[in-house]
């Protein structure tokens, strides 16, 4: 990922736009700047996460077995469970994202009715470090 300096000084990721395939998601750099839609296959190598394991590690001593039996504890496996929270928290992300496409008037629209709604508040508010 390219990365540039901004002038407050912080570094910032440089978006990377793509092509979800599907028409609702098109014209929407909220959704086209999200990673590629995973298929099963990708997701579950990604998310597997396999200990380091030497047959020759049966003869160690037990003092040093134990260390080795200890990387277990970062095993993953995931479960079909676990593919099905991936696929609905994908859908869920994008669904939300189809209402905030910055391109739409209507979005800028319903930002400034949002910040007209809440100024009151922030006018009101009294701010104690």
């Amino acid at each position: 990922m390219d990365t540039i300096d901004i002038p407050n000084g912080v570094e910032a990721t440089v978006a990377v736009y793509r092509d979800h395939k599907l028409p609702e998601y098109a014209a929407n750099p909220m959704i086209q700047a999200l990673p590629h839609l995973m298929t099963e296959d990708e997701f579950l190598e990604s998310v597997i996460v396999m200990p380091n394991f030497s047959p020759e590690e049966k003869f160690l001593k037990p003092h040093l077995r134990t260390h080795c039996v200890e990387r277990l504890s970062r095993y993953f496996d995931p479960i079909n469970k676990t593919t099905q929270l991936h696929q609905a928290i994908s859908v869920l992300l994008m669904q939300g994202y189809l209402a905030r496409n910055i391109l739409k008037p209507q979005y800028a629209r319903r930002a400034n009715q949002i910040y007209q709604a809440i100024q009151p508040t922030f006018r009101t508010s009294k701010c104690i470090i």
